[in-house]
């Protein structure tokens, strides 16, 4: 399918549901720029699932090269497509559609006496290694549009300058090309656009007459002039999934008309722009809503201009809108518009630079901002086109430099399925979180945050809180086009303590010792000892002291120390509030409670007071 053949197919989008509250962030959308390979003539397609593919011929060898990306993934490598090469010094021309299933279609038109080829590369496959002759030798002007189902039209000028048309069941094969102009003297621009049933329309320009033909699934084929004029250019054709066709072409002004699949065209066009104007489009949603830009320097105005406006099938013009302006001349903007009515428009800018810019045109909503999509210092660009999906995500493809290279508009926030996060977890024991982040157009990194000030990357993920209480997670991610998405967690996390501090090592310093702090001077026996124990975590210890009285131990008083984690000092001199203990054998019983209350094991230890 060329630059300004627009066939749509519907698609139900798949929404992954949030049983968390998700939210997403601001669509910036645009990727950087992907180069190809160096190459003539590309052609870009793409269905609503987010199938897209491109497809040139190699400018060093004449044979035809193709990239396919398929939905939420990126493009696959490049793959030459078994396919007649071009004769020296002549290229060839494609024509290009995806349908639903994810099929390639590929028309080649040949020089050389060789006639028109058919390929066909099934979705996540290769290009089958048969052709099919499917028209007249030595075609041109190549259009190529697919059904859903598979159902391909190929539209193409013959040699003898008439436009013919052939329908290719999935099966295969064409069943012979009907000539559209059979009266004409000279036809030429055939563009095919197909509806979800699989009916085409073809526009042409018989005798320079802008014309179109209902091509229908069931044969029949009826042909209908767009308009009684002569001198048409740039014609082109957009279908709803409903089959109403809406056309533009420029013939002084800029025209249109429109073709329901319940009645016949107008007998006469409706001018939409001034004489000014040039290189008109046309996109059209599911809902009839026929999208026109164009090139014009406005009255009074030494700037170019990419206007757009809106026309409803059946109802009246919105008011012109700009796209952008610029002192340096904006041309030939390309359209792209997906079912629900979003898309992109592309032109190329030319003068102090060569560069194709683009905008995004959200449904229902504003403009997005202008971007330049094509990298710097090209000394020309060219073959600018535009293909959506289903959610307006899409791809720009262009020619820089005899190098192909497309860059993609990602308008969808990647997508979070519901985390999985525990309610509860004990305190300094590592829990395991984990959540399922896809995106349209690459892998996305999930960034998490505790509650507690910290925070991790990754799709699973582990993590430890080092105090009770409720933290909230949160987990966030962002896309290369900058798109992001976020949730939190329905219930907080309830952090719990119900482990109890243990003594990892206790000892008494001196298990005979005198009262009183320890002397330099020598002595039989030191005076002061010591508490040392290692703890598994913060506590306060309480030291229980007990002295043996005949056959028992009898309580004499108890000290009390906050410890850290690890190895502790308790100096003890032997005194108890400043009163010293009797000489004799004692029993000390250690017991750490962290600050949550938890109690640990005693850990008993005796010593001696001697005199």
């Amino acid at each position: 399918m060329t630059g300004r053949a627009r066939a749509l197919a519907s698609l139900a989008i798949a929404v992954v549901s949030l049983a968390l509250p998700a939210t997403a962030g601001a669509v910036t959308g645009w990727l950087p720029a992907q180069s190809h390979g160096a190459g003539l003539d590309p052609v870009l397609a793409g269905n609503a699932a987010g199938t897209f593919a491109i497809a040139w011929t190699d400018s060093a060898d004449g044979t035809v090269k193709a990239r396919v990306r398929s939905p939420s993934g990126a493009f696959g490598p490049v793959e030459p497509v078994p396919a007649t090469p071009a004769p020296l010094g002549q290229n060839l021309k494609l024509g290009l559609a995806v349908d639903a299933g994810g099929r390639v279609h590929l028309a080649i038109a040949l020089a050389g006496g060789r006639p028109l080829e058919y390929r066909q590369r099934p979705a996540d496959a290769t290009w089958l290694a048969t052709a099919e002759n499917v028209g007249l030798v030595n075609a041109s002007d190549v259009s190529l549009a697919a059904a859903p189902d598979g159902t391909a039209v190929i539209a193409y000028t013959g040699i003898d300058d008439k436009v013919y048309v052939c329908a290719r069941p999935l099966g295969g094969p064409c069943g012979g090309s009907t000539n559209l102009t059979p009266t004409a003297i000279a036809s030429s621009g055939p563009e095919a656009a197909m509806d979800a049933d699989g009916d085409a329309v073809v526009a042409f320009r018989m005798d320079d007459v802008p014309t179109a033909a209902r091509v229908p699934r069931a044969g029949g084929i009826a042909t209908e002039p767009l308009d009684g004029d002569a001198g048409s250019l740039d014609l082109g054709v957009a279908v709803a999934d409903s089959g109403d066709a809406v056309f533009a072409w420029r013939d002084g002004v800029l025209e249109t008309n429109s073709w329901p699949t319940t009645a016949a065209p107008a007998p006469l066009s409706q001018a939409f722009a001034a004489g000014t104007a040039t290189w008109p489009d046309v996109a059209i949603d599911a809902s009839g809503i026929a999208r026109f830009a164009w090139s014009e320097i406005p009255a009074g105005s030494a700037d170019d201009a990419i206007h757009s406006r809106l026309l409803p099938l059946g109802g009246a013009f919105t008011q012109p809108s700009v796209l952008v302006a610029s002192d340096d001349p904006l041309l030939a903007p390309r359209l792209a518009s997906s079912a629900a009515g979003g898309g992109l428009v592309a032109w190329r800018r030319t003068g102090s630079m060569q560069a194709i810019e683009a905008r995004a045109l959200p449904s229902g909503g504003a403009a997005g901002a202008v971007q330049r999509l094509s990298p710097s210092g090209a000394a020309s660009v060219s073959d600018h086109q535009a293909v959506v999906d289903s959610t307006g995500s899409g791809l720009v493809l262009w020619r820089r430099d005899q190098v192909i290279e497309t860059a993609a508009f990602d308008a969808v926030a990647p997508s979070l399925a519901q985390p999985a996060v525990p309610v509860r977890a004990e305190r300094g024991v590592p829990i395991q979180l984990a959540v399922t982040a896809t995106d349209n157009w690459g892998s996305v990194a999930p960034q998490w945050r505790f509650g507690d000030g910290t925070g991790a990357a990754g799709a699973a993920v582990s993590h430890a809180w080092q105090s009770p209480g409720a933290y909230d997670v949160r987990v966030s991610v962002a896309d290369a086009g900058g798109n992001s998405a976020s949730a939190v967690a329905a219930r907080p996390v309830t952090v719990t303590d119900s482990r109890s501090p243990r003594f990892l090592s206790a000892r008494m310093l001196r298990r005979r010792f005198r009262v009183g702090r320890p002397r330099p001077r020598p002595s039989a026996v030191k005076r002061g000892s010591a508490f040392v124990f290692a703890l598994s975590e913060p506590a306060s210890v309480r030291i229980s002291l007990r002295r043996r009285k005949g056959r028992r131990f009898v309580r004499v008083g108890a000290l009390r120390r906050s410890a850290h984690e690890g190895r502790t000092v308790v100096p003890f001199d032997g005194r108890v509030r400043r009163k010293a203990l009797r000489r004799g054998v004692y029993r000390a019983s250690l017991v750490a409670t962290d600050p949550y209350a938890n109690p640990s094991r005693p850990r008993r230890l005796s010593f001696r007071i001697a005199r």
